[in-house]
């Protein structure tokens, strides 16, 4: 999803990692699934690319074996 609207946005890896004070490296691995960037990391993309970022409880499944 990163890839997709950074692109979307006409921006490059280059000029977003300069909006981001991250290295552009780092922005690779994450659009290639190979970092595991912090939440302050994803934080600083979300800002620059006009995201959300959204955290909500998983729904919870009633346990087969409840008794």
């Amino acid at each position: 999803m990163l890839r997709q609207r950074r692109e979307a946005s006409g921006i490059s890896q280059r000029d977003l990692a300069d909006l981001t004070d991250l290295s552009v490296h780092t922005i690779s691995d994450i659009e290639l699934a190979k970092g595991n960037p912090t939440l302050e990391v994803i934080g600083k993309l979300c800002d620059c690319l006009g995201l959300e970022l959204v955290l909500q409880p998983r729904k919870v499944e009633a346990s087969v074996n409840a008794v």
